[in-house]
């Protein structure tokens, strides 16, 4: 039986705070711009009178979508090129075959399904975050980027509890891990 070792379960508090690292200062800087604004001597009036920008307000969003993309990614190639699984030799032709199955429950082992699905989870939640987002806007990306992940990043057919494992353990484990972050930074 193999055993966890002590790094590996406190990575998704270390991946967050990296996170809130590189995530704190595109935020912070923002913030800050909006309360120079407010706290400058021009009136009120002028400052608002102009427009924001449509991409200020989805770069968050796209940011979280692409972070989220990023997290799949990494752990594909590492399945693909470190652990040589075969689920992870994927192309169009197994993407679009995913596409057009329906979803299956799979067996995977417990381990896999009720820790390694909610820590993957909680680095998509973790990202949202990083980026500046709320709870309840970060959660959607969780389910998002478990979805992609089950259509695209793994030749197997969809299965029906992954997205609802990844999606409430991630949401659960990723808003702990952040809290945390947040506290040590």
């Amino acid at each position: 039986m193999r055993t966890l070792h002590p790094a590996s379960v406190c990575s998704p508090f270390a991946l967050c705070a990296l996170l809130f690292l590189v995530g704190s200062p595109l935020v912070g800087t923002a913030r800050a711009a909006e309360g120079a604004q407010l706290e400058s001597d021009e009136p009120l009036e002028a400052s608002a009178a102009a427009p924001a920008e449509p991409e200020s307000r989805l770069a968050p969003y796209l940011w979280s979508a692409a972070a989220g993309q990023g997290v799949n990614l990494v752990f594909q190639q590492f399945a693909l090129w470190v652990l040589d699984k075969p689920y992870a030799r994927i192309d169009l032709d197994t993407m679009g075959a995913n596409l057009r199955s329906g979803f299956v429950f799979d067996e995977d082992h417990f381990a896999t399904n009720q820790f390694g699905h909610p820590y993957q989870g909680g680095l998509y939640f973790a990202a949202a975050r990083a980026q500046g987002l709320g709870f309840w806007r970060s959660a959607p990306f969780v389910f998002l980027g478990s979805l992609s992940w089950e259509y695209l990043m793994e030749n197997e057919k969809p299965s029906t509890n992954d997205p609802i494992t990844t999606t409430i353990g991630g949401i659960i484990l990723g808003e702990a891990s952040c809290r945390l972050a947040e506290a040590v930074l």
